[in-house]
């Protein structure tokens, strides 16, 4: 294992709670119900993906869902204000510290447009030598693109470097390139699995590397 990369939301910062909030509001702007379960199944798609499974079948045009993506962003830069570098998960910053001191490289793939602005409210983009986000590529996750671009741009292989996810979708595009994964949060969707990072070490995200 010679580099890692991250996810954003649900891996990096609590920013996935922004989502959400953000979403429930426009959900009850339009008299929509939304719960966990709704929120769960937006995690890792992109903007418009996200805004096609919050509708359910729901059919807008182009103008409309323009609107309603306008709308919800308008929302979460609402949550986004509010954030700091307290919303950095458990483990997060002991882990990029540790990746720094071993000079092992660090990059973030993140389906959301505003990976850089929750780095900044963070105060993490120092954190990682590339960032890739949801305008980065053509093809979002479960495609591996953004991971392979990750990879390119720090100068390693698929096969050295390590994909931290939280989502189907972000698991899927890791194992689809080539890269070893490890997931956290609720969903158990690796056999390499940590309920959050805290006290996760190299060594232990190591083993989950082949070879």
């Amino acid at each position: 294992m010679k580099a890692l990369i991250f996810d954003l939301d649900g891996v990096v910062a609590d920013s996935a709670a922004a989502h959400r909030r953000s979403w429930a509001r426009l959900a009850g702007e339009e008299g929509m119900a939304f719960d966990d379960h709704a929120a769960r199944a937006l995690l890792g798609l992109t903007r418009e993906d996200s805004l096609s499974v919050f509708l359910g079948g729901r059919v807008l045009d182009a103008d409309q869902r323009a609107d309603w993506l306008a709308r919800k962003q308008l929302h979460f830069l609402d949550e986004l204000a509010r954030m700091s570098p307290d919303d950095a998960l458990p483990g997060v910053l002991d882990l990029l510290a540790e990746a720094a001191r071993a000079g092992m490289p660090c990059a973030l793939a993140s389906s959301s447009r505003n990976a850089r602005a929750v780095l900044d409210r963070l105060r993490l983009a120092h954190a990682f030598a590339f960032v890739a986000d949801g305008a980065s590529v053509a093809a979002p996750k479960p495609a591996p693109d953004i991971f392979l671009l990750a990879a390119r741009s720090i100068g390693v292989p698929p096969a050295e470097a390590l994909v931290i996810e939280d989502s189907a979708a972000g698991a899927e595009a890791a194992l689809r390139g080539g890269f070893a994964l490890v997931t956290v949060g609720a969903e158990h969707l690796s056999p390499r699995h940590f309920e959050s990072l805290a006290g996760v070490t190299l060594a232990e995200l190591g083993r989950a590397t082949p070879g």
